[in-house]
């Protein structure tokens, strides 16, 4: 493990107590719990330094029979000491908890391990990062990504750390990387993309295409599209089961299963024309068909496309989802500004419920249903455990803002509302007074309001960056990367039982030595390779030199090393991590997909360089093999 830890000061119920180091791995307290701090490298063979990316977090276990304890909330923070500065007393350490817990800005952090961002989707094109968790609203604004283009559908994949928009006049699908906070890619897709989901595994992105009547589907980490499906012109809806078995796919009159690990279309059934809303129940197993105009639902069995039931719902539907834990259909109807409640064991409808005016939107969370209303203030809140119950069900109108957010500021594709990381409220954009709300379930009003100081925030995702339990019971982590190295106080609280603690924790400079790279001035690239004999498919090693500028000497021991390599007037780009060599020469190896010339950037934090700072190389790819062509091509499936 690659950590070291110098001190810790407990606290417990704020006040001090009796200090007990166990070994170099944590504090054994009299509550009977020891507590471990741990930051470790992503990469197993790089050593605890800056700028390369670290899972921190705690390891909280039993003192006697030392199994980890689950189901905690902790919290913690990592801020930069200054030099020549002690490690704090216990009560520096409370005041720091104290004022990390309310978002001060007097003592900013350099790393939140417990934090979520908001991002909003603006009305003028663009994405906001907002930290929510600051006292000044004007200080919120983190980071505005322009995008120069209407966006249809987004989506946030948290386990790469990026944004996906469809942008339908571009033809293309955006990427965003939430860690730069920049456009990192634009992926050209079919006609007009509108839809976007990814599959429960993460493993692909799928996009309907409405104009050309396709459906393309994107490797999720290499941001390439591996094929396109011809599933016929219009709306495009998309559903998944729970294992990622099946896409299912309702457009040009037909529903269609498609392997979602093979890509291949496998049967369909005819359902008519329309415009048709879709979602599966991994409980009742089944596909739930709802056409918008005509308020028809088709419920379906997936293994043989066959209709179990169909309903008549006798009015028209904006929206319809199905539950968390899939016991439950709601289906929205804006012409009666109510809800329908289907039970999916029987598939009747069991309730008729009111809600505000026009609802557009559903946004789920364990306990409750919100529905956003088009043109009314309210959202409605819907209690999911008493939907069972007979007699009559509390509906809650909880006004946010003074106006609706009107049909001509936000859509229903775009949700409003976003579930609090943590549970038990929600975090509700409304783009008729640029303002984000924070409600609190139990409460009849927002408890607290944030201004966007942007254009109107359309669409609202939390980012959640806190820490999570991981695989090994009792440990709670995230990934982060600290740009500077130094000694690092590291403040720990636990709501229940309360304790506050403080670690510290020493991060070397990429050469072991603290800041040693970073005063290398203009460092150069030197090019090691030739153009001989490289071709698309294959790996390529590429072997560079990095020496000073000032004296020409090779610079060793650069840890945080990064190669860019993109191809001009191509959408294709791809980031390597590079290995020391030895001698100053380093080495990266990559597969190009095409023949063309292509352009190498480096990167190094420690050295104080970013992509673009270094002169660039080049390196030039032949044609492929045609056996390479024939493996990775994927076959198009066309339905005629």
């Amino acid at each position: 493990m690659h950590l070291k830890i110098i001190s810790t000061t407990i606290l417990m119920g704020l006040a001090a107590l009796p200090l007990l180091v166990s070994g170099q791995e944590g504090v054994d307290i009299d509550h009977g719990f020891n507590v471990e701090f741990f930051a470790e490298p992503l990469d197993s063979g790089i050593e605890l330094q800056s700028g390369v990316e670290l899972s921190a977090g705690f390891r909280i276990s039993d003192r006697r029979s030392g199994k980890g304890i689950p189901d905690l909330h902790p919290a913690g923070w990592m801020l930069r000491r200054d030099e020549g500065a002690g490690p704090p007393d216990a009560a520096a350490c409370e005041r720091l908890v104290r004022k990390q817990a309310r978002g001060s800005l007097s003592q900013p952090v350099d790393a939140d391990l417990n934090s979520f961002q908001i991002l909003t989707l603006n009305a003028d094109h663009s994405i906001g990062f907002i930290n929510p968790q600051v006292n000044l609203n004007s200080a919120n604004l983190m980071a505005i990504v322009p995008l120069d283009s209407p966006v249809a559908q987004w989506h946030i994949d948290e386990a790469s750390g990026n944004a996906f928009l469809t942008l339908p006049e571009r033809d293309e699908l955006a990427v965003v990387d939430l860690e730069t906070r920049k456009l990192s890619n634009r992926i050209p897709v079919g006609d007009q993309p509108h839809t976007l989901a990814q599959q429960p595994d993460g493993r692909y992105l799928w996009v309907g295409n409405q104009a050309s009547g396709t459906l393309s589907v994107v490797d999720s980490v290499r941001h390439e599209v591996l094929t396109e499906l011809t599933v016929g012109p219009g709306p495009i809806a998309l559903a998944f089961d729970g294992r990622s078995r099946y896409a299912f796919v309702a457009a040009g009159g037909q529903l269609q299963r498609v392997d979602a690990q093979r890509i291949q279309a496998l049967d369909r059934l005819k359902i008519g024309d329309g415009d048709w809303l879709l979602d599966y129940s991994n409980l009742a197993d089944a596909v739930y068909l709802v056409e918008r105009d005509a308020g028809k639902l088709l419920v379906v069995r997936p293994g043989n496309l066959t209709v179990a039931a169909e309903i008549d719902l006798g009015e028209t539907v904006s929206l319809a989802r199905i539950s968390p834990d899939g016991r439950h259909l709601l289906v929205l109807h804006p012409t009666s500004n109510s809800l329908s409640v289907v039970d999916t064991a029987n598939n009747r409808r069991i309730r008729r419920l009111p809600t505000g005016h026009h609802p557009d939107q559903i946004t789920f969370n364990q306990s409750y249903a919100y529905v956003r209303n088009r043109d009314s203030s309210d959202v409605t809140l819907l209690q999911l455990a008493g939907l069972e119950d007979e007699g009559t069900l509390p509906v809650v109108q909880i006004a946010i803002g003074s106006e609706g957010p009107g049909a001509d500021r936000a859509g229903p594709d775009l949700g409003a509302v976003a579930s609090l990381p943590e549970g038990g409220g929600a975090m509700i954009s409304n783009p008729a007074d640029r303002t984000i709300y924070y409600y609190m379930e139990g409460m009849l009003a927002p408890s607290n309001t944030l201004k966007t100081y942007t254009a109107p925030p359309l669409s609202i995702w939390l980012y959640d960056r806190s820490l999570q339990e991981q695989s090994e019971q009792g440990s709670y982590a995230t990934t982060l990367n600290l740009e500077k190295p130094g000694v690092y106080d590291v403040p720990f609280y636990l709501p229940s039982p309360q304790m506050i603690l403080c670690f510290e924790v020493e991060v070397g400079g990429a050469d072991g030595a603290s800041g040693q790279l970073s005063q290398v001035r203009s460092p150069r690239m030197q090019s090691l390779f030739d153009d001989l004999g490289y071709k698309a498919g294959e790996p390529v090693e590429l072997r560079f030199k990095i020496t000073s500028g000032a004296s020409g000497s090779p610079i060793e021991g650069i840890g945080d090393g990064m190669l860019m390599t993109f191809k001009r007037r191509s959408h294709w780009q791809q980031r390597t991590r590079v290995e020391a060599l030895g001698e100053g020469v380093y080495q990266a190896v990559i597969r190009y997909p095409s023949a063309g010339e292509y352009y190498l950037l480096f990167r190094s934090p420690s050295l104080g360089v970013e992509f673009g700072e270094v002169e660039h190389l080049k390196v030039q790819i032949g044609l492929a093999d045609s056996a390479y062509l024939s493996a990775v091509t994927i076959e198009k499936v066309e339905h005629q």
